[in-house]
């Protein structure tokens, strides 16, 4: 397969997907703007999950106590 017909195709499907993220980028700040209630239940819901998975979390037994000298 020719080099340069793959570069094209790879540097057009890139293009297509950096679109399609801004579109989807837009969307979400529209919704946003017009629901501020929902990123701010988001963000709790997120620190709660985040909160919860710290406090479950239990560090390594088998791991050595390494120290700086």
């Amino acid at each position: 397969m020719n080099q340069n017909y793959v570069e094209y195709h790879l540097h057009h499907k890139h293009e297509d997907l950096m679109q399609e993220r801004e579109q989807d980028r837009l969307a979400a700040l529209a919704t946003i703007e017009q629901k501020p209630g929902m990123l701010r239940r988001w963000l709790t819901k997120s620190t709660q999950v985040a909160n919860d998975l710290v406090k479950t979390e239990t560090p390594p037994t088998s791991c050595p106590d390494v120290r700086l000298a």
